[in-house]
């Protein structure tokens, strides 16, 4: 087993202290927390990872740069020392530009973990306040409060638009949606996937996007854009299904009697309904070098493994949408009673991509801003690109 080193990056207030807090407390694999320098004063009253200095110089540190008014420091040979020693080593990096630099340096050691939380103004708001009280700050009579609250609500945002510009920097997303003891899951579940080979990347060619998501995610959405904005770069995958066509299906659905089992050589019943899609024909795109996409759920990954290799990029979709959000629009489209199912539902998706998430190569955000959703997605198609 490998040691490797996980950068944690993520927009104020996702949650990056809390896992590494948590991180550092487990005995469940071998961890430490790689130290970084700061000319930032000492947090006192809470979990802190930096060590404090009076200055930061080129010559003593591996990467140098500036953060929130003062200068930060690593040191590369603190960090090898540790992962010769066998400890997966976790350091804190939300700058991306240092980011890809970290990750260029230490090349296949490094893993890059995304923290993503639907945060609110207020949410930010009340977590800036409990910091502050932490330390001693008055708040109510600290005029740098709501200066702080702004630029770190600015970052936030920020932080959200450059994930959509740089998702494939990110390896995997920590998903800081529910219990917050979820996020320390995913990341055991990453360190058991990565040492037991499940993990694949650097693939490249004509993939086949396989996208996995609960209902009310986006997925009907992003299968219209990728028919009509994107048809003349990737192909969208057809798929059989015996149950009635609904008015909101795409076109990439099709009703058939029964499923042939010899013609639909990938099969499977989901909820009640059986699906059949025809490799032979996802073959024939491939030879035409065109990425293809399909809508499908984490049980039949295995089954597109088998038939395709690392052809293979499954890709989770995950809405930001609270769970009432999701509720109201569920019950405006399909009644009170099938909505409470489907949302119900949600929670065993989500359970399943942190028991899964080493199968994941990406995961897309489905914010508010349907560009920006579909941006990822195009930005994948390119990354995969030959020669791009």
């Amino acid at each position: 087993m490998s040691a490797r080193f996980y950068i944690i990056s993520g927009s104020s207030g996702s949650g990056k202290t809390a896992l590494l807090s948590m991180i550092k407390n487990q005995s469940t694999f071998k961890s430490a927390v790689a130290l970084k320098y700061s000319t930032r004063p000492e947090r006192k009253g809470e979990f802190d990872d930096i060590i404090h200095v009076e200055q930061i110089n080129d010559e003593e540190y591996t990467f140098v740069y500036p953060m929130n008014n003062y200068i930060y420091g690593i040191k590369a040979m603190e960090i090898m020392e540790l992962l010769r020693q066998g400890y997966n080593t976790f350091i804190i990096l939300s700058d991306l530009r240092v980011v890809e630099e970290v990750k260029q340096f230490f090349g296949s050691l490094v893993v890059s973990l995304y923290i993503y939380r639907n945060l609110s103004d207020t949410h930010l708001k009340k977590i800036l306040e409990e910091r502050n009280k932490a330390c001693g700050i008055d708040q109510e009579n600290d005029v740098s409060f709501a200066k702080q609250r702004q630029t770190r609500l600015n970052r936030l945002y920020l932080m959200q638009r450059q994930y959509v510009d740089n998702i494939t920097l990110f390896d995997h997303i920590i998903l800081n949606t529910r219990k917050s003891q979820d996020m320390l899951q995913q990341v055991t579940n990453l360190i058991e996937g990565y040492d037991k080979g499940i993990v694949q990347k650097d693939m490249k060619g004509p993939v086949i996007f396989l996208i996995s998501a609960a209902s009310g995610s986006g997925k009907r959405t992003l299968m219209s854009a990728m028919g009509d904005l994107g048809r003349r770069s990737i192909s969208v995958v057809r798929k059989a299904t015996t149950r009635s066509i609904h008015d909101d299906d795409g076109p990439e659905i099709y009703h058939v009697n029964e499923i042939d089992r010899n013609k639909f050589d990938i099969n499977y019943v989901f909820q009640d309904t059986e699906y059949g899609i025809e490799t032979a024909k996802m073959w024939q795109t491939l030879s035409q070098s065109r990425p293809q996409i399909l809508i499908t759920n984490m049980q039949q990954f295995q089954k597109f493994r088998e038939k395709f290799g690392p052809l293979v990029v499954c890709v989770y979709l995950h809405s930001t949408r609270t769970k009432q959000q999701l509720l109201e629009w569920q019950t405006s489209k399909h009644g009170k009673e099938k909505s409470s199912i489907k949302v119900a539902h949600l929670d065993y998706i989500h359970q399943d991509y942190i028991d899964n998430i080493a199968k994941f190569q990406h995961v897309l955000l489905n914010t508010l801003e349907k560009e920006d959703f579909w941006e990822q997605m195009f930005r994948l198609i390119k990354f995969y690109r030959i020669g791009k």
